[in-house]
């Protein structure tokens, strides 16, 4: 079977095996019939993890869910999100890089570096630091339009900040 799109071109074919691609107009493929890859977007607080995750076609971003975790103990974090590696197809995670607003590291962007390190001992999946400056205070804009109470804004800040994170890579591969 050989699906034909944009001017006949051959854009992919079913080996059997599952849907390969064979021209490097992908994308337009992926959206109508998706890669089966998910990306992953996190950001990481002193006791949260913020996670949100991709449709299978990389178009649409949704917080999965806020891991909560005790002050200093990534290891929790780090044991429910390999877990959620396991239960879906993950091919690239979006991890935030919360920089000051002069650019410079402090210690929120250290602790990042120092997660993604020990990221990168439980998985080979590709990380992406992504420069999250203020994504946090676009979320929280995002929730007061959306006219929620503080105490449920508190509860799904993480996530919607992630989902920030993981647009912020959706956008940046779309313009290469």
């Amino acid at each position: 079977m050989v699906i034909q799109l944009l001017f006949g071109e051959a854009l992919a074919k079913n080996n059997g095996q599952g849907l390969f691609f064979v021209h490097k107009s992908d994308r337009i493929l992926r959206v109508l019939v998706g890669d089966g890859m998910r990306y992953l977007g996190l950001d990481l607080g002193t006791r949260t993890l913020g996670v949100a995750i991709t449709d299978n076609a990389h178009i649409i971003a949704s917080p999965l869910k806020v891991i909560r975790f005790k002050e200093g103990e990534y290891e929790v974090a780090l044991k429910e999100l390999s877990e959620i590696l396991r239960n879906y197809n993950i091919s690239k995670i979006a991890l935030g890089l919360p920089k000051n607003m002069n650019g410079s590291m402090g210690y929120a962007s250290t602790r990042s570096l120092n997660f993604k390190k020990m990221l990168e001992g439980i998985t080979d999946i590709p990380i992406v630091l992504i420069d999250e400056r203020l994504s946090t205070v676009e979320a929280e804009n995002i929730l007061l339009e959306g006219d929620l109470k503080r105490k449920r804004r508190k509860s799904i800040i993480d996530g919607v900040a992630a989902v920030l994170i993981l647009e912020t890579l959706l956008k940046m591969e779309e313009n290469k």
